[in-house]
């Protein structure tokens, strides 16, 4: 049996009748009963249902590594030079994040100025660095900068 598979047996459910949003969001009531619930939403109790699982152990957590770069810009007449962070957090593991990344354009009117941001994160560090490495080069290249792998 997997960890994962030892964390989620004898999960139950728990389905949360809320109501309104923002300041007025409430819960409802709470059951453990799928079909009441839905009952509950159908007579008109409630908007919407919730579901979260309920489990009897506590989740496995694991070390994300977050890496960004942002290329130099202009904005507002000052230029900002290019910044790379590094940071690691801890928190639960669903199992399925072993590396992602977004890669962001801003154009001149944006509150970054004409900008590139690279983000990549995930719990599978040596591939997090590689992507970045990677994806970071190829923002550079496509920005001409000097150095830049082409």
């Amino acid at each position: 049996m997997s960890e994962e598979q030892a964390a989620t047996e004898g999960a139950s459910k728990a389905y949360i009748a809320t109501s309104g949003s923002y300041s007025a969001y409430c819960i409802r009531r709470v059951f453990l009963d799928e079909a009441l619930a839905d009952k509950f939403l159908a007579d008109g109790l409630c908007d919407e249902i919730e579901t979260f699982e309920i489990t009897t152990t506590l989740p496995t957590a694991v070390a994300i590594l977050r890496m960004d770069w942002h290329s130099p810009n202009t904005f507002n007449g000052r230029t900002v030079g290019e910044s790379e962070h590094e940071n690691v957090h801890r928190e639960e593991s669903a199992g399925q994040l072993a590396c992602r990344h977004w890669v962001h354009r801003h154009g001149a009117d944006s509150t970054l100025g004409a900008s590139t941001t690279v983000i990549v994160e995930g719990h599978d560090h040596d591939r997090v660095r590689k992507v970045f490495s990677e994806q970071v080069a190829q923002a550079k290249a496509e920005l001409g900068e000097p150095g830049a792998a082409g």
